[in-house]
């Protein structure tokens, strides 16, 4: 009797396989149909991640930076404080609009005492000698826009940004709305106000001034009127300005197509009617009217 090795009986054995064809189709599907899931589950936690880690404190240079941008704005006949506990971005105060408002702390002084603050555009004389608008980008995704033309931004972590600009006359124009491939996603302020730098939003984050660059639009150019600027932005991004009424305009058509007509048929002909009608007869019976049924009918 031959005696085999340990080793070559090993080799002649073949363990089962217990695996069939891999199923590549079905976790396709099946991770096709979570694809949406998984996206907003990573964005909201990676939200929760970012909102629950501590801020890193401000270099010397950006404190520099905040500090010179505030005395730019730190002026006594722009600035209308608010409270901070109410959570509000408009001010309460009354005749804060008025042409001989006057505030008489300064931009600091209510950032130390715990106050928000509103800076008023379109005021003569609220940075040497000119006036102050501001592009209100709503839509996220826009900070290419700052980058090209070199300057700051005011943001408060929540995926809008404001850009400021210098402009010598209003010309009568009133706030408008930006469109971009019909869709709004900016506004243009020429009266108002914003939140200042340095006031907490109602979400509890502060505004800051972030980007690289000049304070305000194509490294502080001051435009002649605000015409000038929308025409830039829409020469450069094809972001087109339409005035309030405008957007109004636009939104009640949107909403009449939206809203499903009650009655259809109603304005149709006599014949549309008839032949929009449905072709099924009735139910058949079920149970024993079902054999009454078939035995008068004589259907076995």
């Amino acid at each position: 009797m031959e005696i085999l090795p340990i080793t070559s009986i090993f080799h002649t054995v073949e363990k089962p396989k217990r695996h069939g064809k891999p199923r590549k189709e079905y976790f396709r599907l099946h991770n096709k149909k979570r694809l949406s899931y998984l996206l907003t589950y990573q964005q909201n936690h990676r939200q929760q991640l970012k909102s629950n880690k501590p801020q890193k404190p401000l270099s010397n240079f950006l404190k520099k930076r905040l500090h010179n941008f505030l005395r730019c704005l730190n002026k006594h006949y722009i600035t209308v404080p608010i409270l901070r506990f109410l959570k509000i971005k408009h001010p309460t105060i009354k005749n804060w609009n008025k042409p001989n408002w006057w505030c008489p702390q300064t931009i600091f002084q209510l950032l130390n005492q715990g106050y928000n603050y509103f800076t008023i555009l379109n005021k003569d004389n609220s940075y040497k000698g000119v006036r102050i608008g501001c592009i209100d980008i709503d839509q996220k995704g826009w900070t290419k826009i700052p980058t090209k033309y070199w300057c700051c931004y005011i943001t408060a972590n929540n995926g809008k940004i404001k850009l400021l600009f210098l402009y010598r006359d209003n010309e009568n124009l009133k706030t408008g709305k930006g469109y971009f491939k019909d869709q709004p996603i900016l506004d243009f302020k020429v009266s108002g106000g914003i939140m200042g730098i340095g006031s907490f939003h109602p979400n509890g984050q502060p505004y800051q001034v972030k980007g690289a660059g000049s304070f305000f639009l194509k490294n502080n150019h001051v435009f002649n009127n605000p015409y000038e600027v929308m025409h830039l932005l829409q020469q450069d991004w094809g972001i087109e300005y339409k005035s309030i009424a405008q957007h109004i305009f636009i939104v009640k058509n949107k909403q009449k197509v939206l809203i499903k007509d009650p009655n259809p048929l109603a304005g149709e002909s006599l014949q549309a009617q008839l032949l929009s009608l449905s072709v099924k007869g009735p139910p058949w019976p079920k149970g024993k009217i079902i054999k009454e049924y078939s035995s008068k009918r004589g259907i076995n």
